[in-house]
């Protein structure tokens, strides 16, 4: 197997991890199932308020706020490196170098600014005293980010879809 096959792979199996815990522990938490980092729409100072108080008022013994972090703050960091080294080997030169960095930097971004939002790094979630525009350039990094991978992935098979050449 290629190195291009196990890292894409890996992404795949990291990204059905993540989708997994997140639908199973997290979303059933909130009125409306929202995960914000899934958002192509967006999401406002409300909806993070609604979401990082189900992850600290969970009516089960689980701790779907650990269950948040582990997954946004390692099994995502984990997507996002094997998703990056697929790209790079996916999309030869300075373009797959840009976009695999690019795209890095924006789930990042993205991750810290939620966790930092819901509470994670703190005892008490930061958004309660957040205003929309302080938290628009995580809904930014979302809005982004999520176009940007289906461009990657675009980008990276469709020389698979064209005929070979003789």
């Amino acid at each position: 197997m290629s190195a291009r096959t196990v890292s894409g792979l890996v992404a795949l199996a990291l990204f059905l991890m993540m989708a997994l815990a997140l639908q199973t522990c997290v979303a059933p938490l909130t009125a409306d199932r929202f995960l914000p980092q899934a958002s192509w729409a967006g999401y406002d100072r409300a909806q993070l308020g609604e979401l990082a108080l189900a992850l600290r008022s969970a009516p089960f013994g689980g701790r779907p706020d650990l269950v948040y972090g582990a997954v946004v703050g390692l099994l995502d960091s984990g997507f996002i490196l094997a998703f990056g080294a697929w790209t790079v080997m996916s999309l030869a030169g300075w373009r797959g170098w840009a976009l695999a960095l690019g795209y890095a930097a924006l789930d990042l971004a993205e991750n810290t600014l939620l966790l930092q939002a819901v509470g994670w790094f703190g005892a008490a979630p930061e958004l309660i005293n957040a205003t929309d525009a302080a938290l628009a350039p995580a809904a930014f990094f979302t809005k982004v980010k999520l176009p940007l991978a289906a461009l990657i992935l675009i980008l990276s098979t469709l020389p698979l879809l064209r005929a070979p050449r003789r």
